[in-house]
């Protein structure tokens, strides 16, 4: 199979890419969603399929308070997405700092003539200390 994850938080939806010909697919995924702290988060994994159409192979739901839980902690969770078919890891987290931030002035930094020696300004870089974590980590198939 092809495999997809839907996450839904209120009317907000992202997906992941495509995982093809996997039982056992792996994700390194993240997305950025505005918090709503009164809704929970969907996640829906669907067989990706062009001439039928993408197919339910099972959900997962987390809840505003184990959500808000997941955010303080900053521990990520196994749940199930249905009986004997597999799990998904999830983490929640706030967004860090240095993506928060607007870039003031950033683009005109940046001009059209490539240059192998240039860096990308300040504004551009993440800090070598803070790696971007990951929202969707994995997701393994029992058979």
């Amino acid at each position: 199979p092809d495999i997809i994850v839907e996450c839904q938080h209120a009317k907000f939806s992202r997906k992941t890419q495509i995982e093809g010909n996997t039982f056992k697919p792996r994700f390194l995924w993240a997305a950025k969603m505005p918090l709503k702290s009164t809704r929970g988060f969907i996640f829906t994994v669907y067989d990706a399929n062009v001439f039928k159409g993408d197919q339910v192979i099972g959900r997962a739901f987390i809840g505003p308070l184990e959500a808000e839980e997941m955010i303080q902690t900053e521990n990520p969770k196994l749940i199930p997405i249905g009986y004997n078919i597999g799990q998904l890891k999830v983490q929640i987290y706030k967004t860090p700092a240095y993506l928060k931030n607007p870039v003031i002035g950033g683009l005109k930094a940046l001009d059209d003539k490539p240059n192998p020696q240039r860096r990308l300004p300040a504004a551009f870089q993440a800090p070598l200390s803070i790696a971007p974590k990951v929202a969707v980590k994995a997701i393994e198939h029992k058979k």
